[in-house]
């Protein structure tokens, strides 16, 4: 089997992503296809831990979620933290940055 497998490159293999130039548009019509995935995921296979985490992070949220309580940008670093937790929470690598 090994000897039917091409031979490697004298020269480094070509980047497997490449960077693209994206708009919002691509970028939130990504999210909206991924995220619902992502939670049902993270709805079966998140720990204890991971669950109190994203309790915590939605309550903080709508504590800060009003205008005297968000004048810091408070809503936005906890929407970004239970984004994140919610990835984790996925129990797939590739979705949860592991």
């Amino acid at each position: 089997v090994c000897s039917q497998m091409p031979k490697a490159a004298s020269t480094p293999a070509a980047p497997l992503l490449k960077v693209v130039d994206m708009g919002a548009f691509e970028i939130m019509e990504t999210r909206i296809l991924l995220e619902p995935e992502c939670a049902a995921l993270a709805a079966l296979h998140a720990t204890t831990q991971q669950r109190n985490m994203l309790r915590t992070l939605h309550a903080a949220m709508e504590l800060v979620h009003t205008p005297q309580f968000n004048r810091d940008g408070s809503c936005a670093k906890y929407d970004r933290l239970l984004h994140l937790t919610i990835a984790q929470s996925c129990g797939n690598a590739a979705l949860g940055f592991k």
